[in-house]
């Protein structure tokens, strides 16, 4: 059985769908938009699709972005 799960920033400038197939793959979709400018004409949104292994490419995923967030780098820039 599929099952897709959603997350979102408070005023939605970022949303990510998690979607698993019920085989083996998950597809993230995940949006950022400009903040507080949904409706304006000049709005602005990016959006990225990733498919993938629902085992050690998901593992891997989540370790890179874990050292993503938590470098010093990251912090900073």
């Amino acid at each position: 059985m599929a099952w897709t799960r959603n997350w979102h920033a408070l005023g939605r400038e970022m949303t990510v769908e998690a979607t698993h197939d019920a085989r083996s793959y998950v597809t993230l979709q995940i949006a950022i938009r400009a903040h507080g400018r949904l409706y304006a004409t000049d709005a602005w949104s990016a959006t990225i699709v990733l498919t993938l292994a629902a085992g050690e490419q998901m593992t891997a995923l989540v370790c890179d972005v874990r050292v993503l967030l938590t470098s010093p780098r990251a912090a900073t820039s």
